[in-house]
């Protein structure tokens, strides 16, 4: 389960890389089942022109600048069209007539493949 404070933190991120120029069309927190861990998962088609370095850079400087506590190991970057992204995507269109919450219950959207699971409470659209 994503913790409230995680869940506050995620919305911050993805708030202040929207705001630092980072085309972001959703975000959600994964449960990736080989490592037993939530993450935060950000689909980022930027990744392709500048590679992943220079993302991850930038990810981390945003979030160092806003003084937003979530650990660089515990943040993926995708592109949208890769499996995970679609997962998350798939999960985003579940949860859009809701109100995201981290609080009552949520869908689960799965990809048994990758292992990785998505609950609706937990996306930003």
């Amino acid at each position: 389960m994503v913790s409230e404070f995680d869940f506050k933190e995620g919305e911050k991120a993805v708030k202040a890389l929207r705001e630092a120029g980072i085309a972001l069309r959703n975000a959600f927190w994964a449960y990736f089942g080989d490592s037993r861990e939530y993450r935060l998962v950000l689909p980022i088609e930027a990744i392709d022109r500048r590679g992943p370095t220079a993302v991850y850079t930038e990810i981390q400087k945003t979030l160092a600048a806003k003084q937003i506590r979530i650990p660089l190991h515990l943040i993926t970057v995708v592109r949208a069209a890769e499996p995970l992204g679609q997962l998350g995507l798939n999960a985003v269109r579940m949860a859009r007539p809701f109100t995201t919450t981290s609080t009552g219950g949520g869908s689960l959207v799965t990809n048994a493949a990758l292992n990785v699971t998505v609950d609706t409470r937990y996306v930003y659209p």
